[in-house]
């Protein structure tokens, strides 16, 4: 009100057709404030000291107390969402049985086995990143942290890929060395999506 008075549109103030006119005193400006004359239709007037800093004070009063809400809000939701899933364990989407079957594709690609299940194992692995993204999305993690997912994610899923690729035999130009190469690639990426999950789950067991 006061800013609409001062610099807004001060002849059209007081309700329809303008009933009030406002000035300001220029010889009463300073940086704390300036006084505000007012003439109405009748006749009459009245000068408000406008004091600048009590407004700044309210207004910072008001901010101040509107964020606390707000944050308190947000803290509550977020307290909401972590009892919610607490008990769902992120990392348990890489079972320990993982490095077992890492180990069978090591033997698969040495040809110790050549029990042509190699695709198989591959698969296992593309199951748990599914399961894992899977869990984040329920979270409602996702898209949040999509990129720090992904930079992990596709160049596992690619060298999944080429280790199907490999095993299926569509890759004839694929040396031994290069299968060996994309499987310690996925151990790599497989591992910084682990670190991510138990981040997740550590997060979770705090109260916010």
């Amino acid at each position: 009100e006061i800013r609409n008075d001062s610099v807004g549109h001060p002849t059209r103030r007081g309700g329809a057709p303008g009933r009030a006119f406002n000035f300001i005193s220029r010889v009463s400006m300073s940086r704390s404030g300036f006084d505000l004359l007012t003439v109405r239709a009748d006749g009459t007037q009245t000068i408000n000291a406008i004091d600048l800093p009590a407004l700044i004070n309210d207004q910072r009063a008001l901010i101040e107390s509107a964020l606390q809400t707000f944050v308190a809000a947000l803290r509550a939701d977020e307290a909401a969402h972590r009892e919610r899933f607490r008990d769902v364990s992120v990392a348990g989407a890489f079972p320990h049985t993982l490095g077992w079957v890492f180990e069978k594709i090591f033997e698969e690609i040495e040809g110790r086995r050549s029990l042509g299940i190699g695709t198989s194992h591959v698969e296992q692995i593309r199951e748990a990143i599914d399961a894992f993204e899977r869990i984040l999305t329920e979270r409602g993690e996702l898209p949040a942290i999509d990129d720090v997912v992904k930079y992990r994610s596709e160049p596992a899923r690619h060298g999944l890929k080429r280790l199907e690729e490999y095993f299926s035999g569509n890759a004839p130009q694929f040396e031994k060395a290069d299968a060996h190469a994309f499987r310690d690639h996925v151990i790599s990426n497989l591992d910084g999506l682990n670190e991510i999950a138990k981040e997740l789950d550590e997060k979770y067991q705090t109260v916010p």
